[in-house]
């Protein structure tokens, strides 16, 4: 869970604060190498516009060890929907979504760990892929092993 700031460019709209979260599961392929699935989503409300994205993917994580410090790379599926609070009017749109975390980690006890990442998020949508949701925020962890 964490927060951050969104904007997509073929509204130019931006918001100041988006709320974030995902949920990930996976195991560890070879070594510090883990794959694992991803179900992400942003929301924001400027109190004109909702946005959202929701996004689904398989990701990579590398970690650095023994700092344990991650890189994780994802590329799917990505959903950008938009509402216009004052008239209720809708559209939503999918796209390829990529998304690029680095973090760190620290062991609370032999089977967790909690932690801070950066993660920033972009989804090319559109029949045309003429709208770009662009997403950068920072996250907390808690690890499960």
């Amino acid at each position: 869970m964490g927060f951050g700031s969104s904007a997509q460019t073929r509204s130019d709209y931006e918001t100041e604060l988006t709320g974030l979260w995902s949920v990930d599961v996976g195991g560890r392929l070879i070594g510090n190498l883990t794959l694992h699935g991803r179900l992400a989503h942003n929301i924001s409300d400027d109190g004109e516009v909702e946005g959202s994205a929701t996004l689904l993917m398989p990701a990579l994580s590398y970690y650095f060890m023994p700092v344990n410090i991650y890189l994780t790379g994802g590329a799917g599926f990505g959903e950008v929907t938009r509402v216009l609070i004052e008239t209720d009017h809708s559209s939503t749109t999918t796209g390829i979504a990529l998304t690029l975390d680095v973090g760190k980690e620290w062991w609370v006890s032999a089977n967790w760990g909690l932690g801070i990442a950066g993660r920033i998020c972009h989804i090319r949508s559109g029949q045309d892929a003429d709208i770009e949701y662009y997403s950068g925020g920072l996250l907390f962890s808690a690890t499960f092993q």
